[in-house]
């Protein structure tokens, strides 16, 4: 018999031993309760780390506004020269 075959014998004769599992509505309704109790509290553990993490990243932004700031002060401008300019004013500088 292929391996296949075995596989897909030993899977049906598994599902048929699940169906046949009863779980007695006391313990039906106290696993609901606990898998809607985890939840709620995964997801108020998780809002918590967001918060924290979006003051975390306020505080940094400020922290590098303050930063760029003070080495930005008087405003920090890029000046392009292009070759061509550079030959034009040649001599005048120095």
């Amino acid at each position: 018999m292929p391996e296949r075959c075995r596989r897909e014998e030993a899977l049906v004769g598994f599902t048929e031993r699940l169906r046949q599992l009863v779980i007695p509505p006391e313990m039906a309704a106290w696993l609901q309760g606990e898998f809607i109790g985890s939840d709620q509290s995964d997801k108020r553990r998780g809002s918590g780390s967001l918060q924290r993490l979006h003051s975390d990243l306020d505080r940094l932004h400020k922290r590098l506004d303050i930063l760029n700031g003070d080495r930005l002060d008087p405003p920090f401008q890029v000046h392009i020269v292009c070759p061509a300019a550079i030959r034009k004013h040649r001599g005048t500088f120095g």
